[in-house]
């Protein structure tokens, strides 16, 4: 038990989020039949105040022209799609109604497939690209791995709450969030779980 405690604090003490810690906790107590807890480990509870991801400027923003990858961060904002969709996707892949795409197929981690709404504001746009692209062709060839996409996958969660909720007010019986409207998102961005959405992409 005391080798788990140690390994706990060295994960804390490297600067791994606490969400990682506690997941790594749970994992070992569940090896080792533990029942190791924070207080006995030292490690602080979780807060969203301790994310930096996607939330904090980086050294990546600064080496990368998004000029030179606009129409893929318009499509990741429009879809809430993760790193990997962005060079796959194709024509085929999306559904129109009413002369626009309005919602996109997505077969991402772990290989769970979603459709993804399109944000409407996009729409119009996302189309003139689409109807530009040859079928069977992907829409993009190029993605650096120094766009902090995660930060657009936090902006399509936050425009997209909205637009699910649209005029209806917000009902506030989840977390401060609209319990309704998180089920919807949940699912738009390929997640399972109210709680991980709300902490990982509203908080």
């Amino acid at each position: 038990m005391e080798h788990v405690v140690e390994y706990l604090q060295y994960r804390q003490e490297d600067e791994k989020s606490a969400y990682t810690i506690s997941k790594d906790m749970a994992a070992l107590n569940k090896l080792f039949n533990f029942f190791v807890t924070k207080k006995d480990a030292g490690i602080k509870e979780r807060s969203y105040k301790d994310i930096k991801r996607s939330r904090l400027d980086t050294e990546n923003d600064k080496k990368y022209n998004p000029n030179n990858y606009k129409d893929q961060i318009m499509f990741a904002k429009a879809s809430g799609c993760r790193r990997e969709s962005v060079l796959v996707v194709t024509p085929e892949c999306f559904l129109w109604k009413d002369g626009v795409p309005v919602k996109v197929y997505l077969t991402e981690k772990g290989g769970k497939e979603r459709d993804a709404h399109i944000l409407v504001k996009y729409q119009e746009t996302l189309k003139i690209i689409l109807v530009d692209c040859e079928m069977g062709k992907n829409l993009f060839n190029k993605y650096t791995k120094k766009i902090d996409n995660h930060a657009f996958r936090r902006e399509y969660a936050r425009n997209r709450y909205e637009e699910i909720l649209g005029n209806r007010k917000d009902g506030k019986d989840y977390r401060g969030f609209d319990k309704k409207a998180l089920e919807v998102l949940t699912k738009d961005l390929g997640h399972n779980r109210l709680d991980m959405v709300v902490y990982n992409y509203l908080e």
